[in-house]
């Protein structure tokens, strides 16, 4: 009982003596690495059994695929009829707790669905790199003690294939986290039993806890393949912060912290674990990206991130990723900024025909064509496309998905390709009406840009209540919901300033009530900015959808009027000059516009 004492009373000590900066990034394995909890067991002796590792190959252009054992799966697929041994032979190991069916993997495929000339493998080492044996700690430690092992089946099963008639010229190996340290295993071992050495091997931020410390030989690195790269997206926490490859290439500012990985409350409590994680898988997140565009990320060799930009950084340069030719070595720097392509295919669109009762759901990346052939389909009606914010869902008050904040230009480029096909099927722009609240709101500008682009035409109108303001409000304008995007853009406010934007963006913008600030039935803080404050401000932010749908129903039911200010409004000096706001409004003005709600129950007309 003393022992454990102490080792609790040693674990907060530490977490107090963290800095903020720390914990936001380092999360609860920070705490494992140094102190006397995590037991890490990297002992080759133990011979321990991997048999029941899956290997699963696929071939995207035949739309084939098939599982081995890992002891077998070399014969397997040397025996597949017209295997092409002048492809590439890609392998992708995931880390703790991945699996065959989690959604890093199936990223992962979708990556390489289209990658010319090429198989792709994912072994499945589930069985020994899940939560078994435990869970938390004492699951990580066990993983930890098969990480060779899996290495080595891997390893000789790549001999296997050599054997067959593969060349190692056409093998290349990605592993993300422990996937990443399993692959410095299996390179190692095919070079001691063939001389040669694996064209490349990728890790993607190499897992960091009863690594970063240990001897050299137990992690990936430089010399077991022709090329190692190394990124760098949690460095020094869930990832290694050694220099381990042939090149190393850290992603933003130091590589320790991702961009749009939020900071916990309390910073080493609660939501840390989750940011560090966020800024772990965001390897993931660049890697899939520059399989898809294989130039949009230059590198830079520096001695600081803070000179990435300077003359000195700027001479050697390399592109980043699925491309890069493996010919510089050293640290490189890169930045990530408006060029990452995030996997969006789990957007689904939601399709209703009220007229019908009909409902449909379709993925995004096929939605057009499968609402094209729709028995009966009217192309002449009006296509109206709501899109929620953050944290909604298909089946909340406010509707579709979003999951996180960042890949909201994704998702709006995604529904403005899906319109653009609308379009080429016999859908005219002047039909297209999308509405978007909050994050949904920001999207669309988005929406609106793409389909311009693709088509040279507009989307008739765009919608935006409460677009979002956090991470909106100082952004640059083409990064928002905005006039031009669409023929006609309307932006209502309700939370300006709060949860909603405070910029004038539309081609008219409406203030609700007051100064689209607060809202007369959402209620004021005991003691503003804490405790219901959050209540306060979420609750105006969704007025603007109660404001809407009222006047869908009710098509003459919100008058407002140009004005300089809401004081000229409150005192009736506003000018002469007024429009319906809503649903029914025609469209023709511009410029600020005030209206207020105080005599409508907005949840009974609703």
């Amino acid at each position: 009982m003393f022992v454990k004492i102490c080792v609790f009373a040693s674990l907060v000590g530490y977490v107090f003596a963290l800095e903020r900066g720390d914990l936001e990034k380092y999360g609860p394995f920070r705490l494992m690495l140094n102190s006397p909890i995590i037991k890490c067991v990297q002992n080759r002796s133990l011979n321990l059994d991997v048999n029941e590792t899956i290997l699963y190959f696929y071939d995207f252009a035949m739309g084939f695929n098939k599982a081995f054992p890992i002891h077998n799966a070399a014969e397997g697929m040397l025996n597949l009829t017209n295997l092409d041994k002048s492809r590439q032979f890609i392998m992708y190991v995931g880390g703790f707790t991945s699996a065959i069916e989690k959604d890093i993997e199936e990223q992962m495929r979708n990556a390489y669905k289209t990658y010319p000339n090429s198989y792709f493998m994912i072994p499945d080492h589930s069985a020994y790199t899940y939560n078994k044996g435990g869970i938390g700690i004492k699951s990580y430690e066990r993983s930890v003690t098969y990480v060779h092992f899996i290495g080595k089946a891997l390893g000789q099963m790549l001999v296997g294939l050599k054997k067959g008639g593969v060349s190692p010229k056409k093998i290349h190996l990605v592993g993300h986290s422990l996937g990443g340290q399993i692959l410095g295993h299996a390179g190692a071992t095919f070079l001691n039993i063939t001389g040669e050495s694996i064209a490349r091997i990728t890790a993607l931020d190499p897992a960091g806890p009863c690594f970063t410390t240990s001897s050299i030989e137990y992690q990936v690195r430089s010399g077991v393949a022709e090329h190692v790269d190394i990124y760098h997206c949690n460095s020094g926490a869930l990832g290694s912060s050694s220099l381990l490859g042939d090149v190393d290439f850290v992603i933003n500012k130091r590589g320790e912290v991702q961009p749009t990985c939020n900071t916990p409350i309390i910073p080493g409590l609660f939501d840390s674990s989750r940011a560090a994680s966020c800024s772990h898988r965001y390897c993931i997140d660049v890697w899939t990206s520059t399989v898809k565009d294989s130039n949009i990320f230059p590198a830079y060799r520096c001695d600081s991130y803070d000179k990435i930009k300077t003359e000195e950084c700027i001479t050697y340069m390399t592109i980043a990723g699925s491309a890069n030719p493996g010919t510089e070595k050293g640290v490189f720097y890169f930045s990530t900024e408006q060029s990452l392509d995030l996997d969006v295919s789990a957007t689904y669109i939601y399709f209703y025909d009220f007229s019908r009762n009909l409902t449909e759901v379709y993925p995004i990346t096929d939605s057009a064509k499968y609402i094209l052939n729709i028995k009966n389909l009217d192309k002449k009606r009006k296509f109206v496309l709501f899109v929620a914010g953050f944290k909604s869902q298909i089946h909340k008050k406010t509707e579709t998905q979003v999951r996180e904040a960042y890949k909201t230009y994704y998702i709006g480029k995604a529904l403005g390709e899906m319109l653009a096909e609308l379009k080429n099927g016999g859908v005219s722009p002047k039909n297209i009406h999308c509405v978007g609240h909050s994050l949904g709101g920001q999207m669309l500008g988005h929406t609106g840009e793409t389909f311009n682009n693709l088509t040279g035409e507009k989307i008739a109108r765009i919608t935006a209540l409460d677009p979002a303001g956090p991470c909106f409000t100082k952004n640059f304008i083409n990064e928002q919901v905005r006039s031009g995007v669409a023929d006609y853009v309307e932006v209502y406010h309700c939370n300006s300033g709060g949860l909603g934007s405070s910029s004038i963006l539309g081609d008219v913008d409406f203030i609700i009530n007051r100064k689209g600030e607060t809202q007369p039935n959402c209620g004021t803080p005991i003691i503003p900015g804490f405790f219901d404050s959050s209540k306060a401000a979420t609750c105006a932010h969704r007025t603007c959808v109660d404001v809407w749908t009222a006047s869908v129903k009710n098509n003459k039911l919100f008058t407002a009027y140009s004005c300089d200010s809401y004081k000229n409004f409150k005192d009736g000096k506003c000018s002469i000059e007024k429009t319906l706001a809503g649903a029914w409004n025609p469209g023709m003005v511009k410029g600020i516009y005030y209206l207020s709600t105080k005599d409508y129950d907005l949840k009974a007309i609703r």
